[in-house]
């Protein structure tokens, strides 16, 4: 009877010891599988950590570019106002000048009619009444000239007071473009390092296959916003 028990153990020892070198065989192929899929994970997280580097990298070299370009365009449309100030001022002097010579012209007209109709009863020469006449003529169409002037002084004051408007307004959209762009700009650049931060803390542990996915859903997905940054501040510059 003992050695039938010895032998009954020793028979559920051997099945137990083919299951578990079974069990070990599956963990060991499950573990290859595993090992497969991290190395896979490790050379993605490393190429999209090379390829964000490069994006910011980029991302910096353009945005260099961009803020130099908008700067000159600012330095240029600061000339081009400071340009139509002079001319607006210039123009009003002109303005103030022609109405100044409309008014004393007006008065030597009144002063002419006046000396016209007195004329009638003290001149008797003919040939003085029409010398009078003909100055009244020249002085009225000198008075039509300075009127046409005054009309094409105003038409032109208000084309440079439109002009001067148009060039404020693009000076304030180009200052909160670039304000927003460099928000943005900095926003990304926190997030960032916030991740990397993040990825620091969590390389000291083994990361799992899901915690791999999610990382590089989150590169893919900042390498996206990087991208449409950099491409939405570019067409908006070249718009501009």
């Amino acid at each position: 009877e003992l050695s039938e028990q010895v032998q009954s153990a020793l028979v559920q020892l051997e099945q137990e010891r083919v299951s578990a070198v079974k069990r070990c065989q599956r963990a060991h192929e499950e573990l290859k599988k595993k090992q497969i899929e991290l190395d896979c994970c490790t050379a993605k997280v490393s190429d999209l950590k090379s390829r964000l580097a490069h994006a910011r990298e980029r991302s910096k070299i353009d945005t260099a570019h961009l803020q130099d370009k908008l700067q000159r365009l600012s330095d240029d449309s600061k000339k081009r106002i400071m340009t139509l100030h002079n001319e607006y001022a210039e123009l009003q002097d002109r303005f103030t000048a022609v109405n100044k010579e409309l008014k004393q012209l007006k008065e030597l007209q009144i002063k002419q009619e006046n000396a016209s109709s007195s004329a009638r009863v003290s001149v008797t020469s003919s040939r003085e009444l029409e010398e009078l006449k003909v100055e009244l003529e020249t002085q009225k169409q000198l008075t039509d000239q300075y009127g046409a002037k005054v009309l094409e002084c105003e038409k032109e004051l208000s084309l440079k007071t439109v002009q001067c408007q148009e060039m404020e307004k693009s000076l304030d959209l180009e200052a909160t473009l670039k304000q927003s762009l460099q928000d943005k700009y900095d926003a990304i650049l926190k997030e960032l390092k916030c991740y990397e931060e993040a990825e620091r803390e969590e390389s000291k542990t083994t990361p799992t296959s899901s915690n791999t996915d999610d990382n590089i859903s989150s590169l893919q997905e900042e390498l996206l916003i990087q991208k449409q940054l950099t491409d939405e501040y570019n067409f908006k510059v070249w718009n501009y």
